[in-house]
């Protein structure tokens, strides 16, 4: 007989092993059997679970549902029969005390009200189910199909909405307040497809727990119900605390009749948000035209970047353009329509250093194809040297709001500002550098700035070490800053080996650096300009080259090479008063030349120099003469 005495929980591992063999897998106390690991037992607890049958228990249950017996008085003779009790044991303990006892039951009837199983929830707190069978139990519902709970009240208010829950314990808690309410077996992630026949045409309103489980619960019943149920509506309850239910929110005093209000109001804000995000709300009116800090370059209000290497003259281009939005002057070639204020926060540069920049700009604004008005470069641009200063906006992954907050109101204290400059990111935030989650608070940030202070908000960011500043992808950091960003634009150094491409000398190709447009939202008028970096570290226009085919750019080869031993020949020839013509050089010609070249080659190099007045032509008694004057 079944005794108080029998530790069942310590048989566990060895009826199991009898009864199922080695498990697939095992992870600590727990095991698992069957082809996806549906089946586990926690060995040391003595407990089991059928995740595919919902079903589980202690091992009189398990030893019931894989031997087909009934009851745990069979289960336990089971045991004796096979050794693992002793079949003498009579007086009770308290071990036996400490077995689950059921302390509520709730049937799931069928459609004309028969009994096809129950949960029972037991003590300590489980859940199991069973079945009748014979007058007795079976606690094995295997070949039972799943039925919704209190399904015969449900078929019999067909015009009712159905409230779907997660347990038996708020549906009937709803029951007794009047309302409809409903849920399967087995609790969050259990809701079968057999069910869904049962609410069709209903009108069905899903009280989800306020937990991950229970969200995804919903969805799931949600999902099942769609294209079945006349409508479904998921209504989470205001005020539920964590892994809350609607018998906590019961319990808070909330009156159940208040719940379809709930519901009203949710889908009553919904249709209002619909309503005011369709297209005819955008098409009832011509927007205003797009608004530009640099006319068809720079649009506003947006976050934005520009991204470069060190040393490529970044700081010195954001300020000129400050330079140029504080003046109304030509910006690269655009027009500044609107000229106003600039505020630049630099935190790699002194006031000194600033100084110097702003004195070589003005010195050398013909850059701009104007001269820069000093008196408005000075009432309108506000730089703020930050160095040596924590002006982290970002730390731990946190918004530093007294920062924030505090740009906003300088900036918003500041007549007609059109542009605040933040020089460069890295001083200005904190986390992992390749962190998408990192990078896509700091964009907010910026967003936050932008929206609170109505303007652009362009940072300076550096490339990757190693990398050439050319594309998007070589800014510092995860893709997601560069997403969330409106406009992007490099500053780029010419390599020296695609110098030769565009027959641009060595010593020339170090000042060249290339501005590229890499990534708008907005209309933008150029995509690539290039710079010449001039006195001081100021960056020029100069005209986008060509680029050379391969025997161009051989021809450049011979001539860079060649030109400055012609101007000698031809200089000693004039010493002598012996001065040369184009006939007398092509006799040098050929690999055993002078020049070691052919007579073709050597003729294209002459009439070049002559071209760029590097050597100049006479008049002589049969042909021109050659000079070097």
């Amino acid at each position: 007989m079944i005794t108080d005495q029998t530790n069942y929980a310590a048989l566990m591992k060895p009826v199991a092993l009898d009864l199922l063999g080695e498990p697939k897998t095992r992870s600590g106390p727990e095991w698992r059997w069957g082809n996806h690991g549906s089946l586990s037992i926690d060995v040391e607890r003595g407990v089991w679970r059928s995740h595919e049958e919902s079903e589980g228990g202690g091992v009189l249950d398990f030893i019931v549902s894989q031997k087909g017996l009934h009851g745990c008085k069979e289960a336990h003779q089971w045991l004796v029969d096979k050794g693992y009790a002793p079949s003498d044991q009579q007086a009770a303990t308290p071990a036996q005390k400490s077995q689950p006892r059921i302390v509520q039951t709730y049937d799931y009837a069928d459609e004309n009200g028969e009994l096809r199983y129950q949960v029972c929830r037991m003590e300590p707190k489980s859940f199991r189910q069973r079945r009748p069978n014979g007058g007795d139990w079976s606690w094995s519902v295997k070949d039972v199909i799943p039925l919704p709970y209190r399904l015969p009240e449900l078929l019999s208010r067909p015009e009712e909405t159905v409230y779907i829950v997660e347990g038996e314990k708020d549906a009937d808690n709803l029951a007794e307040r009047g309302l409809l309410a409903s849920c399967n077996s087995g609790g969050s992630n259990n809701w079968k497809p057999a069910l869904n026949q049962w609410f069709k045409g209903r009108k069905v309103i899903i009280l989800p727990d306020n937990d991950e489980a229970g969200r995804k619960h919903a969805s799931a019943v949600r999902d099942g119900l769609g294209e079945i149920a006349a409508s479904v509506r998921v209504v989470e309850l205001p005020g539920l605390p964590e892994k809350g239910d609607v018998s906590d929110w019961i319990e808070a005093g909330n009156d159940v009749s208040g719940i379809e209000q709930v519901a009203t109001d949710a889908e009553r804000k919904v249709s209002e948000f619909l309503d005011k995000i369709r297209a005819s709300n955008l098409l009832a009116r011509r927007p205003p035209p797009q608004k530009f800090v640099i006319e068809g370059l720079i649009p506003e209000p947006i976050a934005a970047a520009v991204v470069a290497p060190g040393s490529t003259g970044k700081s010195f281009w954001l300020m000129q353009l400050a330079a140029s939005v504080a003046t109304g002057t030509p910006f690269m070639g655009h027009k500044v329509d609107r000229p106003g204020a600039v505020l630049m926060f630099g935190a790699e540069d002194d006031n000194d250093e600033i100084s110097r920049r702003l004195h070589a700009i003005i010195d050398e604004s013909p850059w701009c194809g104007h001269h820069l008005d000093k008196e408005l470069v000075g009432q309108n641009f506000l730089p703020y040297s930050v160095v040596g200063e924590d002006w982290r906006l970002i730390k731990d992954g946190e918004r530093v709001q007294e920062k924030i907050s505090r740009i906003v109101q300088i900036a918003n204290a500041i007549d007609n500002l059109r542009l605040i400059i933040i020089d460069p990111v890295s001083r200005f935030r904190s986390g992992e550098e390749n962190s998408n989650d990192d990078n896509t608070r700091f964009a907010e940030v910026l967003e936050q700035i932008r929206k609170e202070t109505g303007v652009t908000v362009l940072v300076a960011h550096h490339s990757r070490k190693g990398s050439t500043g050319e594309s998007v992808d070589d800014m510092r950091g995860g893709s997601a800053f560069s997403d969330a960003l409106r406009f992007v634009a490099t500053l780029a150094k010419l390599k020296p080996e695609n110098a030769k491409n565009y027959g641009i000398a060595k010593d020339d190709a170090a000042k060249k650096v290339i501005f590229r447009v890499v990534k708008s939202n907005y209309r933008t008028d150029v995509d690539e300009v290039w710079l010449d970096r001039g006195i001081g570290g100021v960056l020029k226009v100069t005209d986008t080259p060509s680029q050379t085919n391969a025997a161009d750019r051989k021809a450049d080869e011979r001539y860079q090479s060649t030109v400055d031993k012609l101007r000698e020949v031809i200089r000693e020839a004039d010493a002598n008063s012996k001065p040369l013509t184009r006939r007398k050089l092509r006799d040098m010609a050929g690999v055993n030349g002078l020049f070691k070249m052919g007579e073709s080659s050597l003729t294209g190099v002459v009439e070049r120099a002559i071209q760029e007045a590097v050597i100049h032509t006479k008049p002589g008694a049969k042909a021109e003469t050659l000079h070097t004057y």
